[in-house]
């Protein structure tokens, strides 16, 4: 494996190891079941995933990205996240539908259409910091960087899962 240096984001989701993505899938269920006891409402129309349109931006961890891009969905799907992908437009969105749902980063798990955001807020902080901690535990150099942005760049440094 290659060592990370303090900007290869390609080496550091490739540190990105199974114990790493298990650990941050059990926060994402942890995130999951909060969000549940909330009032939150997603009206499943998919425009929060067209980022230019909705008027924000989807950041990403290190170890969120590995996830996403270990996430081989072209068979079934036809999405393939190291294809190129216009800027701000989320690459495993087809229509409405998420083609990733089970492995979504956080900020797509805690942002709504419809609640508190002040309590979805709340959730997303306790779970970024644990997410923040989970590297620092695991080694794994910290990136945070727009979701199409990073995409590009670990395509671009030819990373290899």
């Amino acid at each position: 494996m290659r060592r990370a240096s303090d900007d290869d984001l390609s080496a550091a989701v490739a540190a990105c190891d199974a114990g790493v993505l298990e650990d941050l899938a059990a926060i994402f269920r942890d995130v999951d079941e909060q969000i549940r006891r909330t009032e939150a409402v997603c009206l499943g129309g998919g425009c929060c995933c067209r980022f230019a349109l909705a008027g924000h931006r989807l950041y990403v961890t290190t170890a969120e990205l590995a996830l996403l891009l270990r996430t081989r969905l072209e068979r079934s799907t036809g999405v393939s996240p190291m294809l190129r992908v216009p800027p701000l437009t989320c690459p495993y969105q087809r229509g409405p539908a998420c083609h990733a749902r089970q492995h979504r980063p956080l900020g797509c798990r805690t942002f709504f259409c419809r609640t508190d955001d002040r309590v979805t807020h709340a959730l997303h902080e306790a779970a970024h910091a644990r997410i923040r901690q989970l590297h620092e535990t695991a080694n794994v150099p910290y990136f945070y960087n727009e979701l199409t942005a990073a995409i590009e760049r670990v395509r671009e440094e030819g990373c290899r899962l």
